[in-house]
């Protein structure tokens, strides 16, 4: 699959958004609602988030003002799995 890294939409840590993204066997062509926040959305920073669970938060107008505004890191809801050395990440209740 050619890179398809989108660069107009960037993570909150300025991490490109890849799109479009493989979640739960669907393709997703664009940021997708948090389950636990429905303020947020998120996005996969690889073609294949079933396969890598490496995402971050869509960086909107107003997540990107709070971001600035605070200065300090929030729960982002990325959690490493207990005992996996490989990096992967997962979002809470997916």
């Amino acid at each position: 699959m050619p890179d398809n890294t989108n660069t107009d939409i960037k993570t909150t840590k300025d991490e490109p958004c890849y799109f479009p993204f493989l979640f739960q066997a669907q393709f997703r062509t664009e940021c997708v609602q948090s389950p636990n926040d429905p303020t947020k959305t998120w996005c996969s920073l690889t073609e294949d988030f079933d396969r890598d669970g490496q995402w971050g938060f869509c960086k909107t107008d107003d997540n990107k003002e709070e971001d600035e505004e605070d200065g300090e890191d929030e729960d982002d809801g990325i959690t490493k799995e207990e005992g996996d050395d490989s990096g992967k990440y997962s979002i809470y209740n997916l």
